[in-house]
């Protein structure tokens, strides 16, 4: 008697098949649960618009430290400009 093992290899791969149709079916059903969630859909908007206010707050935060070092520097510069035309006035009486 001589055993065939086409029939083994044909139940196995049939298995393969069914376990790799069954993941891409539960893939299928978790994307569409996740559509269908509104309340997580509005969760996820929430959480997006908070890291894009946050970012821009970030920016502003940097706009303006950096706008008051020039302005301080700035003021220094005219500080020392009037000084220096503060003494030669007064050098020049």
């Amino acid at each position: 008697m001589t055993s065939n093992p086409e029939p083994v290899d044909e139940a196995e791969a049939i298995r393969r098949d069914i376990e790799r149709t069954r993941a891409e079916l539960a893939g299928t059903v978790d994307a569409l649960s996740d559509k269908l969630n509104v309340k997580k859909q509005a969760a996820d908007k929430v959480t997006e618009a908070k890291a894009a206010a946050s970012d821009k707050v970030d920016v502003a935060k940097t706009a303006v430290v950096d706008h008051q070092r020039e302005v301080t520097i700035a003021g220094g510069v005219a500080a020392v400009l009037l000084l220096v035309v503060l003494i030669r006035r007064r050098r020049s009486r």
